[in-house]
């Protein structure tokens, strides 16, 4: 796995490794010790932020005394979500900050939103079965059938100016395996019970631990505000 330095937002001191992928957790004395795919290290405390299919399918092995948090993470499974970006090339009909549905009658169906921010870009949305189908097809059926979609509603002309860019797949990727959380029914408490930290030395970050803006970009980026805030106290009282 490729390692590497950034220096330009960090702290020289801090020894950051990208593309590394953790593989155990160990308890120790002092703190923690972490088996990864780059090697080991020990440290005082570790955050860990994966998703919670991550923590729940056993990927990262943990002690005994974490189950309750992967219980609770297998209670906060992943949905199924993709996004597709089509690129919009030369002349077209579409204005910017725009949104339309594919074909209200298809559960399969794209949400388009078009020209966000006024790039020349269509962002296409894919939940539940429309993600899984595109799973399925692979990128290259997945992109025809938004761009059929959309010649529907904005006729056969648009076809040569959509161009694929950019296609997810979350649930395809093993250190995510899925969209964004999801709490089963009568469970959503799990969410606070995966929030909680062990022993002042393993903390948890991540969309599926915030009580309220779970299934969030802004509510997974709070959360390891929180996480941290932790960490720094339980060092100062250490």
């Amino acid at each position: 796995m490729a390692t590497g330095r950034c220096t330009s937002a960090l702290p020289d001191t801090v020894d950051l490794r990208l593309g590394v992928s953790p593989e155990r957790l160990e308890l120790t004395s002092g703190g923690v010790r972490l088996s990864t795919s780059g090697g080991k290290f020990t440290a005082h405390a570790a955050i860990l932020t994966v998703s919670s299919h991550v923590l729940a399918s056993g990927t990262i092995d943990l002690p005994v005394v974490l189950d309750d948090w992967r219980h609770a993470a297998s209670l906060l499974p992943l949905g199924n979500n993709e996004k597709l970006f089509l690129e919009i090339v030369g002349p077209s009909p579409f204005l910017a900050e725009t949104h339309v549905i594919g074909d209200p009658s298809d559960p399969e169906t794209g949400s388009y939103y078009i020209m966000p921010l006024g790039m020349a870009v269509i962002e296409c949305f894919l939940g539940g079965a429309g993600a899984r189908s595109a799973a399925s097809m692979g990128p290259e059926a997945a992109f025809a059938r938004a761009v059929e979609q959309l010649a529907a509603l904005f006729g056969t002309s648009v076809r040569s100016c959509l161009k694929p860019l950019v296609a997810s797949n979350w649930a395809g990727t093993a250190s995510i395996g899925g969209g964004y959380s999801h709490a089963l029914p009568g469970h959503a408490a799990a969410r606070q019970g995966l929030a909680r930290s062990y022993d002042d030395r393993v903390f948890f970050a991540g969309e599926a631990t915030h009580k309220t803006d779970f299934s969030t970009a802004h509510g997974a980026y709070v959360t390891g505000l929180r996480a941290a805030e932790e960490v720094l106290a339980a060092l100062r009282s250490a």
